[in-house]
């Protein structure tokens, strides 16, 4: 991810940290460099996520801002107060300060349903290719959007986390155990054993942290995943991940690193 959307402060830490930058007197920036002064967003910030070519953030109000690609409705963010975003291929979803959630975009995908989220409750939300999962207040987790792999087919059990991958999705159980469905290929959703606090899902890659600190990533079937499946050796803190060819994590001593 402490706030509402349960995420540690040290993923809030690299989800921040991946998309802004400080101008020397304090005040965090976001630009697309395109030199208008309407590009720069001073102040405080509580959140950030990024899509595939758009990025959204929170305001320290709870207000959304989105930018980045900008010929169809993904940055043109939903009004109100919100707790966490994520961003997905071309649709982002966030959670407003009751618990809701709320999905837009979806230029890209008629039929698909990606943004019709559904009710409730929700405490964490995970963005894939044209899918999306939240984490219900009861542990239950609910995905919509594609479902052509079994992708939005999550286990009835409770859950601590979900991640939503290309065509797969993983969560971490109540008992520390792991759980992925979907798309198989290349052996994606073949979790192993083991006691786990987080799980993320990329197009053809899933990657685990054990409570002991400890990296574990499986399928990387293609040559263009060459090293996703080689995570660092060492102890760490949290795992965040690119769209589809890098990984990172925050070791136990604060440094980062990244492979792939």
């Amino acid at each position: 991810m402490a706030r509402i959307c349960l995420l540690a402060p040290s993923i809030l830490a690299l989800l921040i940290t991946a998309c802004l930058s400080d101008d020397g007197t304090g005040d965090s920036i976001v630009s697309d460099d395109d030199g208008s002064d309407d590009d720069i967003a001073h102040g405080d910030w509580l959140g950030v996520g990024a899509g595939e070519e758009h990025t959204c953030g929170i305001r320290s109000d709870g207000a959304l801002v989105c930018w980045g690609l900008t010929d169809n409705d993904v940055t043109n963010e939903p009004s109100g107060t919100y707790v966490q975003v994520r961003g997905g291929w071309d649709h982002s979803t966030a959670i407003t300060g009751d618990g809701s959630v709320v999905s837009w975009g979806c230029f890209g995908e008629i039929g698909v349903d990606a943004c019709d989220a559904p009710e409730g409750e929700f405490a964490q939300v995970s963005v894939g290719f044209q899918h999306s999962c939240a984490l219900g207040k009861d542990g239950l987790v609910d995905c919509w959007g594609s479902n052509d792999h079994g992708q939005c087919d999550a286990p009835a059990s409770t859950f601590r986390q979900v991640d939503c991958g290309g065509t797969h999705s993983c969560g971490v159980g109540e008992d520390g155990s792991l759980s992925c469905w979907g798309e198989d290929h290349p052996c994606v959703t073949d979790v192993p054993e083991g006691d786990f606090k987080q799980v993320i899902a990329v197009r053809n890659v899933t990657c685990a942290l054990s409570v002991e600190g400890n990296i574990e990533c499986w399928g990387c079937d293609f040559p263009d995943f060459s090293g996703l499946c080689e995570p660092p050796p060492g102890q760490f803190d949290s795992l965040g991940h690119g769209n589809v060819f890098h990984i990172c994590a925050i070791a136990a001593d604060g440094s980062v690193e990244c492979w792939g």
